[in-house]
This record gives C-alpha cells, sequence and structure tokens, in this order.
C-alpha cells in the first residue's frame, strides 16, 4: 500500500491527465512522444512525491 502522498499524487494525475497531456503534447506536437511524457512524468511523480515537503503544494509540485 502506497503512502498517503503517492495516493493523492496517484489521484490528481488521474483527474488532470487531460491538462498533463496537452502540456506534453504542446512541446512534442506528435501524440506518441506526448504520450510518453506523460507516462515517464507520472512514474516519476509517483516515485519521487516523499520529497515534496509541504503536501499543499501536491498538485503544483505534479504540474511542474
Amino acid at each position: 500500500m502506497g503512502s498517503k502522498q503517492e495516493t493523492e499524487v496517484e489521484r490528481l494525475l488521474l483527474e488532470n491527465y487531460e491538462t498533463y497531456y496537452r502540456l506534453a503534447y504542446s512541446y512534442a506536437r506528435q501524440e506518441q512522444d506526448a504520450l510518453d511524457i506523460v507516462q515517464e512524468s507520472a512514474y516519476k511523480a509517483i516515485r519521487d512525491c516523499k520529497t515534496v515537503r509541504n503536501p499543499d503544494y501536491l498538485a503544483t509540485w505534479v504540474y511542474r
């Protein structure tokens, strides 16, 4: 079972997937590349979310 922060990051990723995809697509301009960017970013966000000092800023941290 994941930590509370991991669970929150997963929820944020699911709720905001379209926003993250559109941002990635605006940089990559290729569907598959944008999907890869979102997938890699989601992995890193879940992996590294424990480094966020203030959980109130998780949404901003994930988006960045």
